[in-house]
């Protein structure tokens, strides 16, 4: 007898993780790769330094060819550099995108710098070049009078570090041959300094040396300033000794320079009754008789009957002239005095 009952398959166990834990695995993982890009870019920005030539696309073109099967389209980007400094690059760089086509027009132009000779912002002499059916003429031009030319000749001149310059362009305008014609006249530049000039390097070399002049008065200028930033510290020093030396002390306490209750016989109310008659001071007070000092007294609002007034001049000019030993003297002397 064969057995029919029913075979049970062995069980196959799978573990599978929750999903809450999967997904904030993930979100972890996400995050971790984001600022990971941030940094990365945050590193190539300062990794980043000033470029040495500057550069400016002159054309771009798409050419397409047809082949079998198709049409394959590509660019042809112009590009000239330079640093305007008297040195210029023109390079052609052919590619599928428009970027790389730049890259490559760079690196060409690079290989290829020229070196331009410039007297003054200006061409030493006139030249003229011609490149199949381009003719371009190059004048030197007075200070002043600006770069005098369009196209493909303006942009190498700019680059170049021309400023005062005339042009003239005879024939086709086609970009590329007015390139190349620049270019040529400009290596048939001659690297002297052309006659009739003297008078211009002198005066461009007197106003390089009043540029300078004016450059090291404000350099000094800054440095005096930077010296006299600490002065504030010192001068409250020198204030707080003037106050210190203003400072007179007598009979125990101390008062203030031609303060009138210094006075034996003056009080607070005295002293702003005689300071609001104009008599303020110890030298004022010295020159006012007593007869003068009775009658503000009488004047001023108050009661004043009571004082004597006939020692306040003499005991004035003794402060007055800083005799304040006699001044304690006779004021002990007098009756009421401080013993």
């Amino acid at each position: 007898m064969t057995d029919t009952s029913p075979t049970t398959a062995p069980e196959e166990t799978t573990t599978v993780a929750p999903v809450e834990e999967h997904e904030a695995k993930t979100t972890q993982q996400d995050r971790e790769g984001l600022s990971r890009r941030r940094r990365n870019r945050k590193g190539k920005r300062q990794e980043r330094e000033e470029k040495e030539f500057e550069e400016s696309i002159l054309q771009i073109d798409r050419v397409t060819r047809v082949v079998k099967g198709g049409r394959r389209m590509r660019f042809r980007v112009s590009v000239v550099i330079g640093d305007k400094k008297g040195r210029v690059g023109f390079g052609i760089g052919k590619a599928n995108e428009v970027m790389e086509g730049v890259q490559k027009a760079v690196s060409q132009a690079k290989k290829q710098l020229i070196r331009v000779p410039i007297y003054f912002d200006t061409l030493p002499h006139e030249v003229t070049a011609s490149f199949k059916a381009t003719k371009v003429t190059l004048f030197p031009a007075p200070a002043g009078k600006g770069l005098i030319a369009g196209g493909a000749v303006r942009k190498i001149l700019e680059l170049a570090g021309v400023r005062d310059v005339l042009s003239k362009v005879h024939g086709s305008r086609n970009s590329l041959n007015m390139a190349y014609a620049t270019l040529q006249a400009i290596q048939m530049l001659e690297d002297k300094l052309p006659p009739g000039m003297e008078d211009r390097q002198a005066a461009h070399a007197k106003a390089e040396a009043e540029k300078q002049a004016k450059a090291s008065a404000a350099v000094e200028k800054i440095k005096q300033r930077a010296t006299t930033s600490a002065a504030p510290e010192k001068k409250t020093d020198k204030k707080t000794e003037k106050a210190a030396v203003e400072t007179v002390t007598l009979g125990g306490k101390h008062y203030a320079m031609n303060d009138l209750q210094l006075i034996e016989g003056i009080g607070p109310k005295v002293a702003e009754a005689l300071t609001a008659a104009g008599v303020d001071t110890w030298k004022t007070l010295s020159q006012t008789s007593a007869e003068q000092l009775r009658e503000i007294l009488d004047a001023a609002e108050g009661n004043f009957s009571a004082q004597v007034p006939d020692t306040w001049p003499e005991q004035a000019a003794l402060a007055a002239a800083g005799d304040f030993a006699a001044l304690a003297t006779l004021q002990e002397s007098l009756d009421g005095g401080k013993k």
